[in-house]
């Protein structure tokens, strides 16, 4: 066979592999077990209208994994609707909470989309420790975190 002939089968066989490994890795995933996640978020007591939650594993604790996340409607979440399961251990959760939902009306002119106002941002991003050990955790946001500097943690209190 020809000098060519070899060089091109030995690029098919190549590609062959490659595609083969490719399809290895990416079938699978990294095979870490998330679990669902489900609760209330309240501001001193009041359920937070509308916001959303990054669970972040605590690298500073020696946990890590895939972050997971969730929306907040109504004072409630879970991380089935929308969202991303999360794995066991400490976690930073990053709180974001509107005053009221965002408006989802399409916008049809100039003239609504001048007047369209967003929701006040009650908090955004405020960042508080939780260590995440069932399906159901509740967190309760103290209230001077609406004025508290948005960098600091905060431990979620135990039940």
């Amino acid at each position: 066979m020809p000098r060519s002939c070899n060089s091109f089968r030995s690029l098919s066989e190549l590609a062959v592999l490659f595609a083969v490994s490719w399809a290895a890795g990416c079938g699978g995933g990294d095979k870490i077990e998330r679990m669902p996640l489900s609760g209330t978020v309240t501001i001193d007591g009041q359920p937070v209208v509308y916001g959303t939650l990054d669970f972040v594993p605590d690298t500073g604790k020696s946990h890590s994994g895939p972050q997971g996340s969730a929306v907040i409607e109504n004072g409630k979440y879970t991380t089935e609707k929308g969202g991303a399961g999360v794995v066991k251990g400490p976690h930073l959760v990053h709180i974001t909470a509107l005053a009221e939902a965002p408006n989802r009306e399409p916008i049809v002119d100039e003239t609504q989309a001048a007047n369209v106002k967003p929701p006040e941002t009650l908090l955004l991003n405020y960042p508080m420790e939780i260590d995440i050990q069932s399906e159901t955790v509740d967190i309760n946001v103290p209230k001077e975190a609406l004025n508290a500097n948005k960098s600091s943690v905060r431990r979620v209190p135990e039940p």
